[in-house]
């Protein structure tokens, strides 16, 4: 499950508890993965096309139970992200399965 999340992390990097298309191109292209990355992330974790990849969403199609932060009761009016609090990953911590959906392509001017 951690793996999981630190891959989620790494792309919902104003941790929100949300990826979007937008943020699914710039960490394809940050991690020079060819278009394909984004193409196959939609198809599994947003089937209904709606724009969004919410983390339980993603935890649900991969079979996991995602982690909430408890409510403590101090603060009831604000809302609190789905995703666990933590240290942001690097991308050497991201799944070889998930990595492996974006086929590095080979860095444009560099």
């Amino acid at each position: 499950m951690a793996e999981f999340r630190k891959c989620f992390h790494a792309i919902d990097t104003e941790n929100t508890g949300v990826i979007t298309v937008e943020a699914l191109r710039s960490y394809m292209q940050r991690m020079h993965y060819k278009e394909q990355f984004v193409s196959k992330w939609i198809s599994l974790f947003d089937p209904k096309n709606e724009g969004v990849i919410t983390y339980e969403g993603y935890c649900k199609t991969l079979g996991l139970i995602p982690k909430r932060h408890e409510d403590d009761g101090a603060d009831q009016a604000r809302k609190k992200s789905p995703v666990e609090e933590g240290p942001k990953p690097t991308t050497s911590s991201i799944p070889t399965q998930v990595q492996d959906a974006g086929e590095k392509s080979a860095p444009s001017g560099e």
